[in-house]
């Protein structure tokens, strides 16, 4: 077999030995994986919002003084790792309580999803709030962060996620929901990181959080889809 012919199947046979090593590594270590994939989510969603808040400034003063802020992406890591353990747990107790009969149902789906965006979803946001505050030092601000940050939150959030988890529900099996989760996150976690860096202003209308931006009026703000993100 000649090299370049060589070269062209290994390359092509990479994604499935991957995806089998994966796979071999979430049997043996399940909440460990999703932990680890979750990192990984928190990481590149973190660097996406770093990198893009550097992009949009106007000024170049800000822009040569601009410095990625490592101890924010590790805070992140740090609550989503816990969050992809917590993951493990939460979608394997849905399953087992929630449509058993049918899962994959219009039914269960849709009770599924309610489940996560009216209960597990808020209660999330509220630890998120509770982890950024405490660990960045502020503890006696956290209440001022929900009246600020917590509704505009939850309304970007579901623009995204109640979409995304009836695909997740319907059609991903248990084991591997962590990880989509976390591939659908990386925007998820663009919106969380933001909020841990700036403001989602009250009183704008939440839209899509798709990777389309448009510069508003003022220099330190991109309004991403709607959300209007105040970049420190």
């Amino acid at each position: 077999m000649a090299p370049l012919q060589a070269g062209v199947v290994a390359l092509s046979r990479a994604p499935k030995a991957l995806w089998s090593s994966y796979k071999r590594t979430l049997d043996a270590n399940p909440i460990r994986t999703k932990a680890a994939t979750s990192i990984g989510a928190a990481l590149v969603g973190d660097s996406l919002a770093q990198l893009l808040s550097r992009s949009s400034s106007s000024s170049g003063n800000a822009a040569e003084d601009w410095r990625y802020d490592w101890q924010r992406t590790a805070r992140l890591c740090l609550f989503n790792a816990g969050m992809g353990c917590l993951g493990h747990y939460y979608y394997g107790a849905l399953d087992k309580r929630i449509g058993i009969a049918a899962p994959k149902s219009a039914g269960t789906v849709i009770s599924k999803v309610a489940i996560d965006q009216l209960l597990f979803s808020p209660m999330c946001t509220l630890a998120f709030y509770a982890y950024k505050c405490t660990a960045e030092g502020k503890p006696k601000e956290y209440f001022s962060e929900l009246d600020k940050k917590l509704w505009p939150t939850l309304k970007a959030g579901w623009c995204l996620w109640p979409a995304a988890h009836v695909l997740n529900f319907a059609l991903v099996p248990t084991q591997h929901r962590i990880l989509y989760a976390n591939v659908v996150s990386v925007a998820g976690t663009f919106l969380l990181s933001k909020a841990a860096a700036g403001d989602f202003s009250k009183g704008k209308e939440v839209g899509l959080p798709s990777g389309m931006r448009r510069r508003s009026d003022r220099p330190n703000e991109v309004l991403f889809d709607g959300v209007s993100i105040k970049y420190d």
